[in-house]
């Protein structure tokens, strides 16, 4: 069960530090001609993934031991709609709310080509753990995460 949250405040690309373009497609579109929510969530697991990996190569792990991160909560906001093909693609902006030993706090926001204001607005709060148990944050994850703290 998807909960859809509407926006009171506006958001602008100022409060983000980090962007990624992403394409949208046909299929994102649901019947309505708009795109989905769920594509929304996708679009902002992308963006954060594709920030850590950028960022930190070797933050996969290639066995059950490694320290691995896992999603604990997120959330999405909407404040607009987007349609496809009226908007080829979007930019996802990424900034850090809080990053400590044990978890990082993304706020993640979902803006149409060219728009300054967001059209969703959501959050991915990770934890890591290491054989499924909780662990520290590494310490080169903290640090990219900070990078993305929006001293505004």
């Amino acid at each position: 069960f998807l909960r859809v949250r509407t926006m009171r405040t506006t958001i602008v690309r100022a409060g983000f530090r980090r962007f990624h373009r992403l394409p949208l497609r046909w299929s994102d579109n649901n019947a309505q001609g708009v795109v989905k929510h769920t594509v929304y969530y996708d679009l902002m697991d992308t963006a954060l993934a594709e920030f850590m990996s950028q960022e930190c190569p070797d933050l996969y792990p290639s066995s059950d031991d490694d320290v691995r991160p896992r999603i604990l909560n997120s959330t999405c906001s909407f404040a607009k709609d987007i349609t496809f093909p009226d908007t080829l693609h979007v930019d996802v902006g990424l900034a850090a709310n809080k990053v400590s030993n044990s978890c990082c706090v993304f706020t993640i926001g979902v803006f149409g080509a060219d728009h300054n204001e967001a059209a969703s607005v959501g959050s991915i709060t990770q934890v890591w753990t290491r054989g499924g148990k909780p662990s520290d944050v590494p310490p080169e994850i903290r640090k990219i995460a900070r990078s993305l703290v929006n001293n505004r």
